[in-house]
């Protein structure tokens, strides 16, 4: 069976999230028409007999152009609604691991997806490019990507958070001036940012757009 396996997802987040499914779920129903409530699903699964590299899911996501990306523990599938298709080190060039854990689309539809000690890998226009730690990440391991509003890319990388900067090529650290940069495995990624528990002061936190970043030779 497919298994998928929600990544740094802490008890202490958990209960907000059930929360708000429960108030989106009430919206639906008073929203949607009776009939609409009653329409009958066929729910399907894939496993590796069908085409998946790996039966563990790390993340999945559905691209603008309607292709499902899932992150697996060897290799990268890309899902037509028919078929897999499955990009590896072996098959793919520019991709230098196959144990996936995480994936974001950024403004651009430029696909990046996080490995679990490969550094980043970008998905641009069907090429490949993967960034380690010679293009600035402070680790390899990389635990979450997400953006904000304003086009700007964030990577937990190890523990620390750290941004994309285009022009340079390159991932520049956070402001270490500012408070609360300390992160483990207890934050994951959201549409306004990180969410995350300090691990100094026990704080959570978001919007991390508002932050500046400097290069570590500034």
């Amino acid at each position: 069976m497919l298994t998928c396996i929600p990544q740094m997802l802490t008890p202490t987040i958990l209960p907000w999230i059930v929360v708000r499914q429960v108030c989106l779920y009430g919206l639906l129903a008073v929203l949607c028409p009776a009939s609409a409530a009653q329409a009958q699903y066929r729910f399907d699964s894939w496993t590796a007999d069908n085409g998946l590299p790996q039966n563990s899911i790390h993340a999945i996501h559905q691209a603008r152009d309607g292709y499902l990306w899932l992150a697996t523990s060897d290799g990268l599938a890309r899902f037509d609604g028919v078929r897999f298709t499955v990009f590896k080190r072996s098959n793919s060039p520019g991709i230098g691991g196959n144990r996936f854990t995480c994936l974001y689309e950024d403004h651009q539809g430029d696909l990046w997806i996080g490995t679990e000690n490969g550094g980043v890998t970008r998905q641009r226009r069907g090429a490949f490019t993967t960034y380690t730690t010679e293009h600035g990440l402070p680790h390899n391991a990389i635990r979450g990507i997400t953006g904000d509003k304003s086009g700007n890319l964030w990577v937990l990388s190890g523990d620390l958070l750290i941004q994309w900067h285009e022009a340079s090529g390159r991932f520049l650290p956070a402001d270490l001036s500012q408070p609360g940069f300390a992160f483990g495995s207890d934050a994951f990624g959201s549409l306004g940012g990180f969410w995350g528990v300090d691990k100094r002061h026990a704080q959570s936190r978001m919007q991390w757009r508002a932050l500046a970043c400097r290069r570590k030779d500034a």
